[in-house]
């Protein structure tokens, strides 16, 4: 609230929010510049440790965010969960404050105690083209691992979902490693979750067709499992080297019809 003369006096609501944070969460920007100019902390925390930078951006508040970094926000603190307000941009698909709070220099390790960025893993796992797109231009590490050592490639191999092929694209032609080491592998991770067109996207690309994953399982082994794909990927063996078979006769079951499909294909290799 402002008292006589124009002084801020130092007031809560009922719940304790401030005054600066109310104007903020109801996008009164003038409001805002008025409370500024008459001394509001604008880097002031409320009840629950939010300044009012990381509101404008759960708003997606565009021109709150603008005013805000013009007038002195800080924007590379952690909060209580050891994360930054870029990381929350990212997080609300807002590709104009991304590009604002980076323009100003926003850090790329957005979790202080990893000493790590996952952007580019949570703008894939949002199927969010876009700031994909924009995180790659500004230099995200494409093969960085997350804290389960998945790459943004994994991730996209995970989804079932259209959108992940042309972000698997867009992250393959950006020198994503097909085979990268990681408990589990790209194409074993595709075809597990049967998403078929990124399994050929992979293969077109060069993934190899013998590496195995955590349980020692090759593609051909999860294709067996699963019963999908099994000749697309003898047919993609490029050395010519013999894929890999014995250790599928020891599948039963589920897996005995894709095996006795495999094995006479497999005879010529």
């Amino acid at each position: 609230m402002l008292g006589k003369g124009g002084k801020l006096i130092k007031q809560y609501a009922y719940d304790h929010t401030k005054d600066l944070h109310i104007a903020v969460n109801n996008k009164h920007i003038e409001m805002v510049k008025m409370l500024l100019d008459k001394g509001a902390d604008i880097n002031e925390c409320d009840k629950n440790n939010d300044t009012p930078l990381l509101l404008s951006i759960g708003n997606k508040d565009t021109d709150m965010v603008k005013l805000l970094l013009n007038e002195g926000a800080k924007f590379n603190e952690y909060n209580t969960s050891q994360q930054t307000p870029l990381y929350f941009a990212v997080m609300s698909k807002n590709l104009n404050i991304v590009q604002l709070l980076l323009d100003k220099g926003a850090t790329l390790c957005t979790n202080k105690k990893k000493k790590t960025s996952n952007l580019l893993h949570i703008a894939v796992e949002n199927k969010d083209f876009g700031m994909v797109q924009m995180l790659l231009i500004k230099g995200f590490d494409v093969n960085a691992g997350n804290n389960t050592k998945d790459t943004p490639l994994h991730i996209a191999a995970k989804s079932g979902f259209v959108e992940s092929l042309k972000t698997g694209q867009l992250l393959l032609n950006s020198s994503a490693n097909v085979d990268v080491l990681n408990h589990i592998k790209s194409p074993n991770i595709a075809i597990e979750s049967g998403n078929l067109e990124i399994v050929q996207l992979l293969l077109n690309k060069g993934a190899n067709v013998n590496t195995c994953n955590n349980t020692k399982d090759t593609p051909l082994h999860m294709a067996a499992k699963s019963g999908v794909l099994e000749k697309r990927l003898i047919e993609r063996n490029k050395e010519g080297k013999r894929i890999r078979t014995k250790r599928l006769r020891g599948f039963q079951k589920d897996g005995k019809k894709c095996i006795e499909k495999i094995d006479p294909l497999t005879r010529g290799l």
